[in-house]
């Protein structure tokens, strides 16, 4: 990692390290699931070890150090995510209902799409803006309190609380039209089997 061998004093390099190691799975995982582009998504990580690494000496430990991490990673990452494209419900109703895609003429871009969608988890969170879905994750899947969340994003907790209410809400919309395409394409292949 960037830094780490320019550190004079070997506590603090073998420090970092530690920190890196214990950590560096969770920025990676913010940075791929807020990201779609692979490459993209490695640079926001990498830029977050950075601004980690440059600013760990003035870490004041008013709070944990995985709240003071996930602040810039949320930070961070969230500028990354800038050139995001945002997806609709209805994007995600018209790929599940099997119709091509329309303005969609980058095959490549095309395919993530799907993939993405195909993956459930990942085409809800591409539903929401960046800020709920980064919210999201750090709520559902990282699994942090929703104070700590409000301190990351600088938010009061009951706007964390709304947010992450309206995301399941569209959670649970997605599922419930997931299930009915999918049993939709069970009465399909009965009728073609007899």
């Amino acid at each position: 990692m960037v830094g780490f061998d320019s550190e004079k004093n070997g506590s603090t390099r073998m420090k970092k390290e530690e920190i890196y190691q214990q950590y560096s799975a969770m920025v990676s995982s913010l940075a791929n699931r807020m990201i779609s582009n692979k490459e993209t998504a490695r640079d926001a990580a990498q830029q977050v070890w950075m601004e980690v690494l440059k600013s760990l000496d003035s870490f004041q430990k008013q709070s944990k150090l995985s709240t003071w991490i996930y602040t810039i990673a949320y930070r961070t990452i969230i500028r990354s995510s800038q050139e995001e494209r945002q997806y609709t419900v209805e994007f995600l109703e018209e790929y599940f209902s099997g119709d091509s895609l329309e303005n969609e003429t980058d095959v490549e871009h095309e395919f993530w799409v799907r993939t993405q969608c195909d993956n459930c988890l990942t085409g809800i969170l591409h539903c929401l803006d960046n800020e709920s879905r980064m919210i999201y994750i750090l709520r559902d899947i990282a699994g942090l309190e929703y104070n700590e969340i409000a301190n990351i994003t600088e938010q009061k907790e009951s706007a964390v609380r709304q947010i992450q209410q309206k995301v399941v809400q569209l959670r649970n919309r997605l599922m419930i039209l997931s299930r009915t395409i999918e049993l939709s394409s069970n009465i399909i292949v009965i009728i073609i089997d007899v």
